[in-house]
């Protein structure tokens, strides 16, 4: 008996040596130890906007809270070990969180949360405003959204420093164009202004700086006195517009890459086979290219209109003289040669087709001191660049002469080209439109002294936007059933506070709905 208890002593003190000897991590979680919940399986914020991210952790022993310590992985990587997250973003991402409990007696780290996040963009869709502000240029931005008891408007102020590291924008702020690259729906917008770091393509959806426009030609050398005043992005050919008439080109062989895939010459882009010897650009005339296939050119040189085509890689460039298919009535300015005393005041486009079929629009001051209302059809599929007139009502006259100044800014409504409003006053301060179908002009809102310095309308020409020198942003309703002179003006919408406003544009959230 003696001899049987000190064997089995021996046996007990042997597995104990065992067991203090014995380091090895077994890695054994005790998922019952700790329990984790989120409020929601999915977070979204706009871009700079924080998002806080904070589990409900249950343990089963609360005493022994200390026991654990925290890890939170974004997109694979280690974000912090604090328990509450908090993101914050200035570039449109998404991303799978995951959050652990590690157990500081084993080391073991329990899976325990996985949640989704979403940055969105808060100037997907909006006015976008271009405004001079303590002698810089900054950009505005007016966002919307539907609730049950009417539209939500958010204003947001000084948004190019706010995305961008507080670094200046620039100086003395012209214009706005938004673009957009074909192989996707990222889309980018131009700043043209003539100091500071110069002009500028910034990141649709963040307001990111992406590359200057020098940057963009080739040898990042610009041509001589470079002072663009207009830019489009047709898919296969990208066209600047420079203050002396000049077009700058480049050609994109394959659009699907995106943006800043090929160069801008230094060189004019030339009109090989003209007739006419030589041309001087004064008007990129405004048109949904994506749907006309086409970009129609006023040349001031010889008073014309020239057509180029942008329909495909082989004739992208390519320049075409306006023939029409009938003999132009006798009051009617032939659009391949107006003659050198009439001028053009205004052209614009209106009712684009997805078949290339575009109409146009303009008001003519002829030498008899006589001002008319003109339009024709254009047609551009299948290469039949044919000019038609719509009939009777080609020209006809334009009582709003007498309003007209130096300084008179224009914008027709072109879902259906029946509504032209202008600008006119001694301080550029009364807002005009001229009604194509009664042929009559109507005063629309007067402003009192405020100078108007910018007209835009929004998608499907319902409301009509309008910048004023003073930083005030006001939106009307123009839909057709109030843009009748028996009808009151309906503001929807005033915000203040822009600095001296240069420029806005309704910014559209798709290519498709481009200039729509």
């Amino acid at each position: 008996m003696k001899k049987t208890n000190i064997f089995i002593l021996l046996l007990c003190l042997f597995s104990l040596y065992s067991c203090l000897e014995d380091n090895g991590n077994y890695d054994y979680a005790d998922v019952n130890e700790a329990k984790i919940r989120f409020s929601t399986s999915n977070y979204s914020a706009v871009l700079g906007d924080t998002i806080t991210m904070s589990p409900v952790i249950t343990y089963a022993d609360p005493s022994d809270t200390a026991r654990f310590s925290y890890e939170w992985y974004v997109d694979g990587k280690l974000e912090t070990t604090d328990r509450v997250l908090k993101l914050c973003r200035n570039e449109v991402v998404s991303y799978t969180c995951v959050f652990m409990l590690v157990d500081s007696r084993t080391g073991v780290k329990q899976f325990e949360g996985q949640v989704g996040v979403a940055f969105t963009s808060p100037y997907l869709e909006g006015w976008m405003i271009l405004y001079e502000k303590n002698d810089e240029s900054e950009i505005g931005f007016i966002s919307f959204k539907n609730t049950g008891s009417g539209v939500e408007y958010k204003p947001m102020y000084d948004q190019y420093r706010a995305m961008n590291d507080n670094t200046s924008l620039g100086k003395e702020p012209v214009k706005l164009v938004q673009h957009f690259a074909r192989g996707g729906g990222e889309d980018e917008v131009l700043v043209i202004q003539r100091g500071g770091q110069g002009n500028v393509e910034l990141n649709g959806r963040s307001l990111v700086k992406e590359i200057l426009m020098k940057q963009e030609f080739l040898d990042e050398k610009l041509p001589d006195d470079f002072m663009p005043v207009d830019a489009t992005y047709p898919q296969y050919r990208n066209l600047i517009l420079n203050h002396d008439g000049k077009l700058y080109s480049r050609f994109i062989q394959t659009p699907n890459l995106g943006f800043h895939t090929a160069a801008y010459n230094d060189v004019p882009f030339q009109y090989a086979d003209d007739s006419k010897k030589g041309m001087e650009i004064s008007q990129i005339i405004l048109n949904a290219y994506h749907r006309t296939q086409h970009v129609m050119l006023h040349d001031r040189l010889h008073n014309r209109f020239l057509c180029m085509n942008m329909g495909s890689t082989s004739t992208a460039g390519v320049i075409y003289e306006m023939a029409c298919a009938t003999a132009y009535p006798k009051d009617y300015a032939p659009l391949d040669g107006m003659g050198d005393d009439v001028e053009m005041l205004f052209a614009s486009s209106y009712a684009d087709a997805f078949n290339g079929i575009c109409s146009y629009a303009m008001i003519l001051k002829w030498p008899d001191g006589e001002y008319t209302f003109q339009r024709f059809n254009y047609n551009s599929y299948k290469d039949e660049n044919q000019v038609t007139l719509p009939g009777k009502d080609a020209t006809q006259p334009f009582d709003g002469w007498a309003y007209i100044t130096p300084e008179t800014e224009f914008f027709m409504l072109r879902r259906t080209g029946d509504f032209l409003f202008f600008t006119g006053g001694t301080n550029n301060d009364i807002l005009y439109y001229y009604s194509v179908p009664d042929k009559k002009t109507f005063l629309y809102k007067d402003f009192a002294g405020e100078r108007i310095t910018s007209l835009h309308p929004n998608l499907n020409s319902k409301q009509l936007g309008v910048g004023l020198e003073n930083g005030e942003f006001v939106l009307f309703d123009v839909s057709s059933a109030t843009a009748v002179a028996t009808r009151p003006v309906i503001e929807l919408y005033r915000k203040e506070g822009f600095g001296k406003i240069k420029d806005i544009i309704y910014k559209y959230s798709s290519a498709t709905n481009l200039y729509m």
